[in-house]
């Protein structure tokens, strides 16, 4: 079931859902269907922004170094969406149906949600007045998959990366000691 929430709502980090599965081992790429789901029927992945993630295929959402993901798709938009969005400049507002971009982000909420009144639980939802035109896609592999590439280019371990994923392809990065590869879109690393 998709729970949609006001902007204003989501711009002070309230309610929201539990991410799926274990936050101290949490798989974004093999998640990817459950997240999806969140963001609404139809939904296309554009872009996956993953901090920290481990040699061993995993995010730790628990971790005190406060890692985080944002998916963000593109998605037809709901009557609902169109409310949440409200009134802005004269023809901002997307229609039913156009293809709008939404953001799932997921994170340890103890990071963002401060506050008596929050009540987030790590995975939240937000709509954008931009129409969307680029094609979503579906990752070629998963963390896992990259860290073994990575590491036998020589990739630092035990060290953890930010992987940025598209469908032009994916930058993989270490920041100490520095380390960037780039894969194309089917995983395979570039020269």
């Amino acid at each position: 079931m998709r729970r949609s929430l006001p902007v204003a709502l989501m711009l002070f980090g309230c309610e929201g859902v539990s991410p799926p599965g274990d936050l101290s081992k949490f798989t974004p790429v093999k998640s990817l269907a459950q997240v999806s789901g969140y963001a609404g029927k139809g939904s296309e992945l554009t872009r996956l922004d993953i901090d920290d993630a481990l040699p061993n295929g995993t995010v730790d959402l628990t971790a005190d170094y406060a890692p985080k993901i944002r998916y963000t798709f593109r998605a037809p938009a709901t009557e609902r969406d169109i409310s949440d969005l409200g009134a802005g400049p004269p023809g901002s507002a997307p229609k039913v149906g156009d293809w709008i971009s939404v953001s799932v982000r997921v994170e340890n909420s103890k990071y963002w949600c401060r506050g008596k009144d929050c009540a987030t639980k790590g995975m939240e939802r937000s709509v954008s007045r931009a129409t969307v035109s680029e094609k979503g896609f579906v990752p070629a592999c998963n963390l896992e998959e990259l860290w073994k590439a990575a590491r036998a280019a020589g990739a630092p371990t035990p060290a953890a990366a930010d992987v940025k994923y598209s469908a032009d392809g994916i930058d993989f990065e270490v920041g100490q000691p520095k380390f960037e590869l780039k894969f194309d879109a089917h995983c395979k690393a570039k020269k």
